[in-house]
């Protein structure tokens, strides 16, 4: 593909290529424990009894650099890293992509809605704008006042907007081997690719208005702290224990980006890069 990489563009290309009745596409820098794929095909064959509308989209834990390492040289395993993820460390594993690109979904239903939008250029919501379509054509709850708002979150139990309504979607596949991590990797400030993400996030906003899908679920939405309790204790864990999902464990700070991250963070999201500064902290939230 000439210019800008164009994520859309290239999911679409594979789409057309592909022969099997689902998809699954993820990107190059996932990698995923060897259960993962025996147990994508039970849940293929799962939704696939539920209805051609019926998906999957999976987590992703972002790793460090040391985490990345140590898979790499096989001293951690992918159960191990989720592990201290979820204990509320922060030395292998930097944070969590509930939501994310990792779908899994019938390719004549991919081919229904269009496939994904390729007017998205370069970094970012080329992939909310398809999961909007989904969640919207198989509605859980009701969407909150707050629905089209965009707000990023280290932790889970904190998001708000769209991407608190979508969780409910992914987060119980973190407790099974469907979840992926995202080896660390440098993102220089040079390359073009992450440099359109407001207009991006300008585009996603009128499609996500612009597309309703099925009448809205007339039930009300379980408050996000609670339904992640359950589904904890659901897997024998305990919040005092395993606090990952709301918060560090005690003791632990989170990891300071560098600074080519935050000057990235300036250019492209320069919002998010004011209100996420000690001053801001310290003026307006305390």
């Amino acid at each position: 593909l000439d210019g800008v990489f164009n994520p859309a563009k290239a999911r679409n290309l594979a789409v057309h290529q592909a022969k099997g009745e689902y998809l699954f596409l993820h990107d190059v820098d996932l990698m995923y424990d060897s259960k993962f794929y025996d147990s994508l095909v039970l849940e293929a064959r799962r939704i696939k009894k539920i209805g051609p509308k019926a998906f999957a989209m999976l987590p992703c834990l972002y790793l460090t650099s040391e985490g990345t390492d140590k898979l790499k040289a096989g001293s951690l395993s992918y159960n191990e890293l989720r592990e201290s993820y979820l204990r509320g460390e922060a030395d292998v594993v930097s944070h969590i992509a509930a939501c994310s690109s990792a779908i899994l979904m019938a390719r004549d239903y991919y081919l229904q809605l269009g496939g994904m939008d390729d007017t998205f250029q370069g970094h970012g919501c080329e992939d909310f704008d398809l999961i909007h379509k989904l969640v919207s054509n198989q509605p859980i709850a009701r969407h909150g006042e707050d629905y089209y708002q965009d707000v990023v979150s280290q932790f889970p139990a904190n998001y708000q907007g769209f991407r608190k309504y979508m969780v409910y979607y992914s987060l119980p596949y973190l407790f099974t081997p469907m979840f992926l991590v995202h080896l660390y990797h440098d993102r220089p400030i040079s390359n073009l690719f992450y440099f359109n993400r407001r207009n991006n996030e300008r585009h996603l906003q009128e499609s996500m208005r612009g597309y309703c899908g099925k009448s809205d679920s007339e039930q009300e939405q379980q408050p996000l702290a609670e339904f992640i309790t359950q589904l904890m204790l659901s897997n024998k864990l305990d919040e005092g224990e395993y606090p990952g999902l709301f918060r560090y464990k005690d003791g632990v700070k989170g990891r300071k980006g560098s600074v080519a991250s935050k000057l990235r963070k300036l250019i492209t999201k320069p919002s998010l890069f004011v209100t996420d500064s000690k001053l801001y902290r310290v003026f307006f939230k305390n």
